[in-house]
């Protein structure tokens, strides 16, 4: 073929090396494309129990709010025009997906509380309820289900000289509700509320405040009690604060009872009440009574050992970032490990937080947050088999260039061994205007 043919033929084939290479790189990280762009409040993300399938639940704007099934790709459009929009929850039956929501009226500043019904199998409505007697309603709302049981919590400013909490309740999965809401705060302050039902006892713990004597109040951690959730005991004080609030309260069941956890500006805290004769049992975190909390997320293993995960960083250091740390308990909160560090990175001039923890059926732990190691943000995640040992290098489940999107707030949901992990995305350094959500399920 001679020289020149020979050399022709060769830069043909470098020309065609470099052009299928860069065709794959490309198809490789090409950008995920979102399944939503909105200008709305923050999303809902759920599994549907019964079948393992991801919902979410959106304001469009704020006078249209979505249910959408994510794998069917189907969903309903639901009107609220005329109102300020605010506040969804959904939890699922074995036939249906119940929607607990909270408009605001324009015109009159009216906040009502409605409770929908949906059929699972094309979105299909079926029934409306408003829940509230009264017209005050606080966000957030809360949606909760125990069997045939479905409860909402929610803060009511009906009285002007405060604010607390009311539920109001079903026990046959969403069909009917009381006619009557129930004051669960009393006569007293009760925010940040979280409700949890073990056997035989309903407990809900918020920041509030109990009055000792008829001119004499404390306030900080709360809990009430109730055995039938109508009838509410006196609150009582677990922790008296006075220089700062938590923002963030909640609570687990252990196989001792009721262990609830508290964070923000202070630390991170637990109580529990396992020995009734002596009340209840306060005590921090490890090394955390001088961090700043910005997120918490925790679970239970099949074995009751407690799993919690934390972002935070040294108080009133503006220098200092946020970083994740992990911790174990095996007696039910009575003791916890020493913090674990679970960033894979060597430096520590940018933030990760907003952890979120779930397990596998299989008992693989996993973890995805939002990491500034570029910069902007990028949506990381990392997975342990054994509680203990985790990968060497963190997980960019972004697949964009690195720092060149604002990804942030991520959430995980589990349904057995399956992993599904939605993102926002701003579409400005402003983090103002539309966003994007993606979607991404994993397979370890």
């Amino acid at each position: 073929m001679g020289k020149w043919g020979n050399q022709m033929i060769r830069k043909v084939y470098v020309c065609l090396i470099i052009f299928f290479l860069f065709f794959n790189l490309n198809a490789f990280s090409k950008d995920l494309e979102p399944i939503v762009s909105f200008q709305g409040r923050p999303a809902v993300f759920e599994i549907d129990t019964y079948t393992g399938e991801p919902y979410l639940g959106y304001y469009i704007n704020d006078e249209t709010f979505t249910i959408k099934s994510i794998k069917r790709n189907i969903d309903v459009k639901v009107s609220a025009k005329g109102f300020n929009a605010d506040g969804v929850k959904l939890i699922f039956t074995e036939n249906e997906v119940l929607v607990a929501w909270r408009p605001k009226e324009a015109s009159t500043g009216y906040k009502y509380l409605y409770f929908d019904r949906y059929n699972k199998k094309d979105l299909s409505f079926i029934d409306r309820k408003t829940l509230n007697t009264e017209k005050d309603v606080l966000l957030p709302i809360n949606l909760y289900k125990n069997e045939n049981n479905v409860l909402v919590s929610w803060v009511d400013e009906r009285n002007t000289k405060m604010s607390t909490t009311f539920i109001n309740f079903s026990n046959d999965s969403g069909k009917t509700f009381n006619d009557v809401d129930v004051s669960v705060g009393g006569d007293q302050h009760l925010f940040n509320s979280s409700l949890l039902s073990t056997s035989g006892t309903n407990y809900i713990f918020g920041t509030g405040c109990v009055r000792q004597k008829e001119d004499e109040k404390k306030c900080g951690i709360v809990v009430r009690k109730s055995k039938d959730l109508k009838n509410w005991e006196d609150g009582d004080i677990i922790e008296e604060l006075t220089e700062w609030t938590p923002s963030v309260i909640d609570s687990v069941e252990t196989s001792k009872g009721a262990l609830v956890f508290w964070a923000g500006f202070r630390g991170l805290y637990c109580s529990n009440n396992y020995d009734n004769a002596t009340g209840w049992h306060v005590s921090p975190l490890p090394k955390t009574e001088d961090m700043s909390i910005s997120k918490l997320s925790y679970l239970k293993d099949k074995n009751s050992a407690i799993y919690l995960a934390a972002s935070y960083k040294k108080n009133l250091e503006p220098d200092v970032k946020d970083e994740i740390f992990l911790y174990k308990s095996s007696d039910d909160g009575l003791s916890w490990s020493e913090p674990l560090p679970l960033r894979h990175y060597p430096y520590k001039k940018t933030t990760a937080t907003n952890p979120d923890l779930k397990l596998l059926e299989n008992g693989t732990l996993v973890l995805v947050w939002q990491d500034h190691r570029f910069i902007r943000g990028n949506i990381f995640m990392n997975y342990s088999k054994d509680g203990a040992t985790w990968l060497s290098e963190d997980i960019n489940l972004s697949q964009t260039p690195a720092g060149s999107k604002n990804d942030m707030y991520p959430e995980v949901k589990v349904s057995k061994n399956n992993i599904f992990v939605i993102w926002y995305q701003a579409m400005d350094d402003g983090l103002r205007g539309e966003r994007k959500i993606f979607y991404k399920e994993v397979n370890l």
